[in-house]
């Protein structure tokens, strides 16, 4: 009997997330593809509403005695605030955080709206992470974006962020106009070589109201398909994992508004699941060719049953042609995968 043991190199941990949207403040211009009010599902008002609302809800779960969440600012640009805002905001954040109802502050803001003294100063009140929006590493598809950086400004930021000892995120937007495969896989080395905590990858949308759609209307943009959105970001993903770097969304969630405007685009409602269903079958038929031919068996973790067979059972047929149905997958406590030759 042969056996072979092998993990999901899958390393995100889920943290319950507070998140704060404050859509388009400090933005200093509006890329092609951005809809903030649709993709957030919060409505436009003045910071100060925002602040108010966030500290009645503060009060409230300090009240309630509430278990500690990690409190999130995004939309807009954190960092470019009018008027000591963010200050303001991480002030708040800080007295709740001694407080204990809050466990962590993490911000969104632009690879070209922070400095070493800014982010020394951010962290003395408590921000614990900032994500960049960073899109794409790559200088034609910043530049058709109108996104007004470069990749230096990227990598730059990168460096101030770990210099100052905050975690850093990065924020990846796959299938931006000029994108496409070679530059996507070079996005992706560019991440693994920043040493992130975290990424996220929300592949480009066309939504009603923006250049892109405007674009996209008159045959100057082609969205991604489906198809090779989903080959794409599984190659990607399992690069990222496989480094060690945490992939903690793809796609953006599924707000109303924003079904409601999508005009084109890779949208699915479990795009995410199904980049990782993909890759756990990648990863069951890699090792059982190492077993050859052999009758086998397979444990698992209890909690990847449904990854094992996939959104909507996309996994069953093509694990049956390699052996592996039902009858012989045991459930089991343990943390990793085994592939052994059956004996019986």
């Amino acid at each position: 009997m042969q056996r072979f043991n092998f993990p999901k190199p899958e390393n995100k941990v889920r943290k319950k997330i507070w998140p704060v949207f404050l859509p388009y403040q400090g933005c200093p211009n509006k890329c092609i593809y951005c809809s903030q009010v649709a993709q957030t599902g919060t409505e436009i008002h003045s910071l100060s509403h925002y602040y108010n609302e966030l500290r009645e809800r503060l009060q409230k779960a300090y009240a309630e005695d509430h278990s500690p969440l990690e409190l999130a600012f995004y939309g807009g640009t954190f960092t470019a605030l009018s008027n000591n805002w963010a200050y303001k905001f991480l002030e708040l954040a800080k007295e709740y955080k001694e407080k204990k109802v809050i466990s962590e502050v993490r911000c969104s803001t632009r690879p070209d709206a922070l400095s070493f003294n800014m982010l020394q100063e951010y962290k003395d009140l408590g921000l614990d992470m900032v994500e960049l929006g960073v899109q794409s590493f790559s200088e034609d598809v910043l530049a058709v974006s109108n996104r007004g950086y470069g990749s230096d400004t990227v990598i730059e930021s990168c460096r101030l962020i770990k210099q100052a000892g905050m975690q850093l995120g990065i924020q990846l937007l796959p299938g931006l106009p000029l994108h496409d495969r070679e530059k996507w896989f070079k996005d992706v080395s560019r991440t693994i070589g920043q040493k992130p905590s975290l990424v996220r990858i929300y592949p480009c949308l066309t939504i009603e109201g923006t250049k892109l759609a405007k674009w996209w209307k008159q045959g100057k943009y082609t969205p991604w398909s489906l198809a090779e959105t989903l080959d794409l970001l599984t190659r990607g993903v399992l690069s990222l994992w496989r480094n060690n770097i945490k992939v903690n969304r793809i796609g953006l969630p599924p707000e109303k508004e924003m079904l409601n405007r999508v005009l084109a685009g890779p949208w699915h409602p479990a795009l995410g699941d199904i980049v990782q269903c993909r890759i756990l079958y990648y990863l069951i038929l890699t090792n059982r060719l190492i077993l050859g031919s052999s009758r086998l068996k397979m444990f698992s973790p209890r909690k990847y049953q449904g990854l094992i067979w996939g959104y909507k059972g996309m996994n069953r047929h093509k694990l049956d042609t390699i052996g592996i149905s039902p009858r012989n997958v045991v459930y089991w406590d343990k943390d990793y995968f085994q592939l052994q030759t059956d004996s019986l």
